[in-house]
């Protein structure tokens, strides 16, 4: 009887415990892409507020407890971006997610200075999706976008 029981409570925890990591480990299958950017100028910087597109194919939702972003061109990272949100995205929705990243003009005009020597740059635009379980925190890298100019 005692055996049964305990099976019954591991059982139990279990389920919940997959319960509460499915649509969070759902963010493997997303597939992510750059939506777009938006500049404010400042004094001594421009903030740049990046669209990210996130596609949902799964059956359940996704839930993304937190992202980070860094731009890199040439490898070196000029830029990073945490936005302040949690989302949820629905099964089989696509939705656009801001992040705000602030690029010093020095860091820009070092960029382009190392560009034009080299005769081309090359950008990328990296990320880890965090998600949150009962065993911690977990990150997922994703590149959203990288090319040449």
């Amino acid at each position: 009887m005692k055996k049964a029981f305990v099976a019954v409570v591991v059982a139990a925890a279990m389920t919940a415990l997959g319960m509460s990591v499915c649509g969070r480990v759902a963010v493997f299958n997303c597939n992510y892409d750059f939506a777009g950017i938006e500049p404010q100028w400042e004094l001594t910087r421009v903030d740049l507020d990046m669209g990210i597109e996130v596609e949902n194919p799964n059956e359940i939702d996704v839930i993304i407890d937190k992202m980070d972003v860094d731009l890199l061109i040439n490898s070196e990272k000029v830029a990073d971006g945490t936005p302040t949100f949690a989302d949820t995205i629905p099964s089989g929705v696509t939705d656009t997610l801001t992040i705000t990243m602030s690029l010093s003009y020095l860091d820009v005009a070092t960029s382009i200075i190392d560009a034009i020597e080299d005769g081309s740059a090359v950008y990328k635009l990296d990320g880890r999706i965090f998600f949150n379980t009962r065993m911690g925190e977990h990150e997922y890298p994703i590149t959203i976008i990288e090319g040449e100019i």
